[in-house]
């Protein structure tokens, strides 16, 4: 369970477009505090990724997973991929 998606929609958006699919893997940090972004035009309609107005600082944040369980999670991931 390395998604969200079923299936089915996996299915769907692979036939989309060509190449097909693009797989992103992201490590996760969490912040001490929470942090507030202000709603602007910019970030209004459907858009998968924005580029923030203003860098956040990611001094005061933890890696969700460590180094090496985030490698091996890679690792599955990929020969998942390759199958």
């Amino acid at each position: 369970p390395f998604h969200v998606l079923s299936k089915e929609c996996i299915g769907s958006r692979f036939a989309y477009r060509t190449p097909g699919l693009t797989v992103m893997l992201v490590k996760i940090h969490k912040v001490l505090e929470p942090v507030e972004i202000d709603e602007t035009p910019f970030y209004l309609g459907c858009k998968s990724w924005v580029n923030l107005e203003s860098p956040l600082n990611a001094i005061d944040s933890t890696p969700v997973l460590d180094s090496k369980v985030f490698s091996d999670e890679i690792v599955k991931i990929k020969s998942l991929i390759q199958g």
